[in-house]
């Protein structure tokens, strides 16, 4: 394992230019994403439409795939192609949600 003390860390992420805040590492982020999405089932329960609900997991998806990505890159140290799987799942779950979006209207 690495020490992550010792990894260098830069003060933009990438082309997006995300602050380094990011990037760095919180115990609130563990749970974040799956909150999030029980948040989505419950704006469905409630009555709220589901192409509003869908666009919100999308939004959950890709946020969960950029604070990953950054946290990846600056902090944990995983397997090779890790990052490229989690970006291979993320766009074929968004694409399965951007269908459903399509198939709502």
């Amino acid at each position: 394992m690495a020490n992550l003390a010792a990894l260098p860390r830069a003060q933009t992420l990438g082309v997006l230019g995300l602050p380094q805040r990011l990037a760095r590492p919180s115990p609130a982020w563990g749970f974040m994403p799956s909150l999030l999405s029980w948040l989505a089932l419950l704006m469905l329960f409630v009555g709220i439409a589901p192409w509003l609900v869908s666009a919100f997991l999308i939004a959950d998806l890709l946020l969960a795939s950029l604070k990953d990505g950054a946290l990846l890159r600056h902090h944990v140290v995983l397997p090779d192609g890790y990052l490229e799987l989690r970006t291979r799942l993320t766009a074929g779950a968004s694409l399965a949600l951007v269908l459903a979006l399509t198939a709502s209207f």
